[in-house]
């Protein structure tokens, strides 16, 4: 809107105001030139010849009142007496005069309630013009910063005047008495939204809930409305998460809707989809943003108000802890988690991040969802962790940071190994085997700040912004905000132990390196590096996800018939747990090499350094994440 409009608001009022002010201007003229420092010779002879529109400033006033400042610019013409010879009249430009007019009005009906409450001369000065989409009635991100008081203050002017957030409103009743109607829907179209609100009368398609048909319905102005199966296919009590989402839109954004309506009239809804931004046609996207963002602060806020939020995490919290609080709380804080959740009819997640906003479990996390499951409950040391810093990686994050050059240096010889979704030294220390799978170690999710990569968040958009908004945001996949991960400089990986423990390690694969590079024969560096594991035959055959009569076709010397290819040698190498430095040797040694600039290429080395003594199906699982699952896929 801004390139193509300007100003909108000013334009609107040039557009549609311009006729009634210019006869205001005129007749003030008429009747005040005097004051100007003008004697005119009476009315008639004193006319308005140019007026322009200046720049507009805004004011809320409630509701869906706003106030204004019009400046405007004005040239007229009058007969008035000649100052040295009073006898004589002369005709005069006044050129130049600037006013300032003030305005209230309701932003409903096209502004059809409007009124000049004041108008006086005016002193130009250099002022920024203000596009009132882009902040003046949009709240916005750097002024809310008590959301709590805001939410209060609200519910006591539009609820209950004696409301003090010592409990929570159900949603839906909090969105009924605020003038709303909840309606369930099964939406339409491929992005499916998890939620709309209409302002304004409309209808749009979905599927009949009783047949399944799609079909045209039409939607009263002020209703929210909710997609239940896009909503519950995600997490139990998704849907109040999304009525409140909704709600904040209404309560914050109201305003500004109305107002972007005189420009873009057919504007009816805000809606949230599952994928890609929120939808609010005709408005810019640094403005939706904004919105996305303060709806997303809101939503828990009137879900959990803290003083009812606190009082009963307090009544729970003791029934876990003993006297004296030698409880660990990573045994405990899940549940916790849920039973806040299930007590205010909210997802895990959002009681999750709640929970922290409101003092609890400053140094630990839990109940993170990523990769399709709740990773554990892991601690770390006061102070270790900015609000901008994570050591928690999605597989797509762990793909991301190996593409910088200097986070990959990090992570060359296999020092860390993906466990847990955190980067971790590669120590028995922290380290141990569950099964099939590598998990952390109970010191080590006690002590997350002295084995695991530090990560800090960095915002796309290079907009600050704090940490409530951070906290809220970043792991919710959310649409309004996009974050890059760069590392973040942790001294306490720097120990002895670290560093002995490294260095050892390397001793023994150099002592592997070195008798694998006097070898030719692909056979029988597989036989020297199984021997070197302590595998079988079964073992490795179970390892790799191969048959053993095809491991056995390997091993035997037929030819270039029995030898692997670039998955099965990539197989191989993970199911002998080999770091990157003996994977690439035993690759070579059969026969492949791999390019750092081939992306097939640099995701195998990414699972060499990062993934060597994962399981295959461990293997399959993030590069399944990743949409890569036909890179170790024999049959392709």
């Amino acid at each position: 809107m801004r390139s193509e409009f300007g100003n909108t608001f000013l334009n609107y009022l040039s557009t549609h105001f311009d006729e009634p002010i210019n006869k205001y201007v005129d007749k003030w003229l008429k009747e005040h030139l005097h004051e100007l420092g003008y004697q005119p010779v009476d009315k008639k002879h004193v006319s308005l010849k140019k007026l322009e529109f200046i720049t507009v400033r805004i004011a809320d006033r409630g509701g869906l009142k706003i106030g204004f400042d019009l400046l405007i610019r004005v040239t007229a013409r009058a007969l008035v007496k000649d100052l040295w010879d009073p006898s004589n009249f002369v005709e005069t430009d006044i050129d130049n005069q600037w006013f300032k007019m003030t305005f209230n009005a309701t932003l409903d009906n096209d502004l059809s309630d409007i009124y000049i409450i004041a108008f006086s001369r005016y002193e130009p000065q250099k002022r920024a013009k203000h596009n009132p989409v882009d902040g003046d009635l949009l709240p916005d991100l750097y002024e809310i910063k008590e959301y709590e008081k805001f939410a209060i203050d609200y519910i006591r002017k539009n609820v209950d005047k004696n409301y003090d957030g010592s409990y929570a409103i159900p949603i839906i009743d909090l969105a009924k008495k605020c003038g709303l109607q909840v309606w369930n829907y099964k939406f339409a179209g491929k992005r499916r939204p998890y939620g709309r609100i209409f302002f304004e009368d409309s209808e749009f398609e979905c599927f009949d809930m009783e047949t399944n048909e799609l079909i045209t319905t039409g939607v009263d102005a002020n209703t929210i409305c909710v997609d239940v199966t896009a909503n519950k296919s995600e997490a139990n009590n998704k849907p109040n998460i999304t009525i409140a989402h909704e709600l904040s839109h209404f309560m914050l954004h109201r305003k500004a809707f109305f107002f972007h309506r005189l420009v873009q009239d057919d504007l009816v809804e805000f809606a949230d989809f599952r994928s890609g931004p929120m939808e609010a046609k005709g408005f810019d996207q640094d403005v939706i943003d904004k919105m996305e963002i303060q709806a997303s602060v809101m939503a828990p806020v009137l879900l959990m108000p803290k003083k009812a939020l606190i009082e009963y995490t307090k009544s729970i919290y003791n029934d876990h802890i003993v006297i004296g609080g030698k409880d660990d709380v990573l045994i405990f804080i899940e549940d916790v988690i849920r039973r806040v959740a299930e007590h205010f009819g909210v997802t895990n997640y959002a009681a999750r991040k709640r929970l922290k906003e409101c003092g609890f479990f400053q140094k630990v996390d839990a109940m993170v969802w990523i990769d399709g499951k709740y990773i554990k409950p892991f601690a770390y040391a006061k102070g270790s962790l900015a609000y901008d810093e994570t050591f928690i990686l999605s597989a797509k994050q762990l793909e991301q940071i190996y593409q910088n050059e200097k986070i990959r240096k990090h992570l060359a010889h296999s020092k860390y190994l993906f466990v847990d979704n955190h980067l971790v030294f590669n120590s028995s220390k922290y380290i141990r085997r569950s099964g099939n799978d590598l998990v952390m170690t109970d010191y080590a999710r006690h002590n997350a700040e002295k084995c695991c990569l530090k990560f800090k968040l960095v915002n796309e958009s290079k907009s600050e912004f704090d940490p409530l908004i951070i906290d809220s945001l970043f792991r919710d996949a959310n649409k309004a905000l996009a974050f890059n991960l760069t590392i973040a400089t942790n001294e306490n990986l720097k120990s002895k132990y670290n560093e002995n423990t490294h260095r050892n390690y390397l001793a023994n694969v150099r002592e592997a390196k070195s008798k694998l590079s006097a070898m030719t024969e692909y056979q029988e560096a597989i036989r020297y590096l199984m021997e070197f594991q302590k595998m079988s035959q079964q073992e490795l055959a179970d390892a790799c996800g191969i048959s053993l009569s095809t491991l056995k076709r390997y091993l035997r010397k037929e030819g270039d018939m029995s030898k692997p290819g670039k998955k099965a040698a990539v197989r191989l190498c993970i199911g002998l747990q080999l770091n990157d430095d003996l994977a690439i040797l035993l690759c070579e040694i059969i026969g492949h090499t791999f390019n750092e600039r081939d992306e097939v290429d640099k995701t195998y080395l990414m699972v060499f350094q990062t993934m060597q003594q994962h399981h295959i199906k461990k293997v399959e699982t993030v590069l399944k994440q990743l949409g890569k699952e036909n890179l170790l896929d024999l049959a392709q």
